[in-house]
């Protein structure tokens, strides 16, 4: 029971923290919000679990929205279908391989939003990138440092998020038995 509470800690501040760096002016622009979608479909087995990293976007994005006034636009759909995509993907993966999935979701899942994310740019915003094949490589091009700071803080978070989860599923268990304890409301160490 003990591990099964410090997991679901481990999500509230996984949750906690990529609200934080989305509603505040982090240095270097950190996210966490692919870490999130990753650790959320990896480990915690709820079939709905995949729609909290959607839930977290769309609450920061109404933050967002009442302090600036800028935390909806015409494209965010694509992101919201990346972060479910990349959910989605992790939950696939097996369960009992958290540290590959999370590290090389770590690597991939930013190209992933990148490549998405950008997409939805170019193919909703006309205005601002020709409709051809130039226009998307130049929207790609201007997406390059966002996907610097996407792929840094993301890589620190699914390592930390990661850590934390082991660290939490190896409360009360044995070292051989913390790697397959996932939540599901069905499977109580």
């Amino acid at each position: 029971m003990k591990s099964r509470k410090l997991q679901i800690a481990v999500v509230v501040a996984a949750c906690a923290v990529t609200v934080l760096l989305r509603v505040r002016n982090t240095p270097f622009h950190l996210d966490s919000m692919i870490a999130l979608a990753l650790l959320c479909g990896a480990v915690i087995r709820h079939p709905l679990a995949v729609l909290i990293p959607l839930a977290i976007r769309l609450f920061t994005d109404v933050l967002l929205w009442q302090k600036t006034g800028y935390g909806f636009y015409p494209s965010m759909a694509f992101d919201y279908a990346a972060y479910l995509g990349i959910a989605v993907l992790a939950r696939m993966a097996p369960v009992h391989r958290y540290s590959t999935t999370m590290f090389a979701g770590s690597l991939l899942g930013p190209a992933l939003f990148f490549l998405v994310s950008n997409f939805g740019v170019w193919y909703l915003w006309p205005e601002t990138y020709a409709p051809t094949t130039t226009g998307l490589l130049s929207c790609y091009a201007a997406g390059l440092p966002f996907f610097k700071a996407s792929f840094a803080g993301n890589f620190i978070f699914s390592l930390l998020f990661l850590g934390a989860w082991h660290f939490a599923a190896a409360a009360g268990t044995n070292a051989n038995q913390y790697a397959a304890v996932p939540i599901d409301g069905n499977n109580e160490p």
